[in-house]
Order: structure tokens, then sequence, then C-alpha cells
């Protein structure tokens, strides 16, 4: 993710290219949602052989099975929650670090920078859902295993689909989105 969105504001500050944009007829909120649903089809795009997957492994047993003239013993089925689960996940934690890495993008000229400080958010972010892993269980634990990102890829891949993700990652690129807008702002009319 910080390798699709590093670029996504910074190469336009760093151009100069983003005085076009500003004199073009839209408005900011556009240019945003422009570039983050771009990236989010994009992302999206990058997953999908994941859903050839459960084909590909029938492929697999039947290539074994006519091989060897025997149906394996302990043939692997796939039913739709064991590969929707964990699409959707990866799919609504993408939301959220391509918001982030936008964000990231729009805070600096210059697209290391910004690929550095995106790496370093979502690594954050990730440590935070492990901080009762490290300190044990206290009070605001709660709010942490909440926020774990291994734990909702793991309930997930198990098939247990929660909507506490959904408004999780949804409001947080929501907010980290108008962040941006308000950054995207500032550099319009100040300078």
């Amino acid at each position: 993710i910080p390798l699709l969105t590093m670029g996504l504001m910074s190469r336009e500050l760093g151009s100069g290219s983003i005085k076009l944009l500003y004199s073009s007829p839209v408005t900011n909120t556009q240019i945003i949602l422009g570039k983050y649903f771009a990236s989010l089809l994009f992302y999206i795009i990058l997953w999908t052989p994941l859903l050839l997957y459960p084909w590909m492994s029938d492929l697999g047993n039947l290539y074994t099975s006519m091989r060897y003239a025997v149906v394996p013993e302990g043939r692997i089925t796939y039913t739709p929650a064991d590969w929707i689960g964990p699409i959707s996940i990866l799919s609504l934690s993408g939301c959220f670090f391509i918001a982030l890495g936008i964000f990231c993008s729009s805070l600096t000229r210059s697209q290391i920078i910004a690929g550095i400080v995106c790496t370093c958010a979502i690594i954050i972010y990730y440590f935070l859902g492990r901080v009762p892993e490290l300190w044990g269980e206290f009070p605001a634990a709660p709010a942490f295993h909440y926020m774990s990102i291994s734990e909702q890829i793991s309930a997930f891949s198990r098939g247990l689909i929660d909507t506490r993700p959904l408004v999780l990652y949804v409001t947080l690129a929501v907010f980290t989105l108008a962040l941006t807008k308000r950054v995207v702002d500032y550099r319009r009319w100040h300078r």
C-alpha cells in the first residue's frame, strides 16, 4: 500500500502539477476521492487472483487423483466463507490503509518520505493490536483487541464475519480522508 499511494499527492506537489489540478473545475474533495477510489480499485484488483484459489486447489486434487488413480482420503474442500472472509477483511483494512497512504502523501513533496511515513504508520497500527500481548490484560485492553488486525484476519478466515471492523475501518478511512482534505485545502489557500 505505501508503494501504491506514496506518489499520489507528493508527485503532484513535487512537480508543480498540483497547480493545474487547483485551477481545474473540480473541488479538492473530488481530487482526493478520485485518487482514493482509483487506488482502492487497483488494490482490490491485486487481490482477485485469490478468488481462483479454491478452484486451483480442486484442480490440484483432480491432478493428484488422476496421476495416482486414487481419490485422496483427506481431500480439502472449500466453502465460500473460507475465502470470502479473508478477501473482505483485506479489502476493509485496505480502505483505511489507502486513505492513510494518501494522507501521508499529501504531507510532503517527496515520494520516498511519504512511503516511509506510511509504512511506519501501518506498522504502528499493527503493533497497537499487539499491546495486550506485551503488557497483559489491563482496563484498556479491549480497545486494543478491537483494533488488532491479526485477530480480525484470524476471525474472518474462520468465517466469523463481524461488523465491528467494517465500522472501524470505514470510520478511520473517512476521518483520514477528511484530514487529507484539510491538508490539501491548507496547501491550496496558503500559497
